[in-house]
């Protein structure tokens, strides 16, 4: 359970844990790179799961901190079929957290869909890479 979920050109995230891993309760300050604009926030895990039954599902979940530009919580998910075929998910809900977010909602919109392409694509990458 680390947290290698987005690109490290887009993001750099640093897991508030002994041994850098993912546990609920766990702080995660995320340092997002757009450009040569760079904004620094924190979430917090709140929910690690696993099940076991047909189809292995594991992931976390996390929910922003105050000083983010947004309010809301985040999922992301990777089930393994009986065929042993993986799929990647990410869930997110999300409101703007006071005045400037309200104002750079449009915005910020669309660039949480860039970024959660990416960190899809960074995740198809490191699944079929070599080795």
């Amino acid at each position: 359970m680390t947290y290698d979920i987005f690109p490290p050109d887009r993001m750099h995230a640093r897991v508030c844990s002994a041994d850098g891993r993912v546990r609920t309760g766990v702080t995660i300050v995320q340092r997002i790179v757009a450009g040569v604009v760079a904004i620094e926030a924190a979430v917090r895990v709140v929910d690690v799961f696993e099940t076991s039954a047909a189809n292995t599902a594991r992931g976390f979940s996390y929910v922003t901190l105050a000083g983010h530009a947004e309010r809301g919580l985040a999922t992301f998910t990777l089930d393994v079929d009986h065929d042993g075929a993986l799929s990647f998910k990410i869930e997110t809900w999300s409101r703007p957290a006071g005045v400037a977010g309200a104002v750079m909602a449009p915005l910020s919109r669309q660039l949480q869909k860039r970024f959660t392409r990416e960190a899809l694509l960074h995740f198809r990458d490191i699944v079929t890479a070599p080795g």
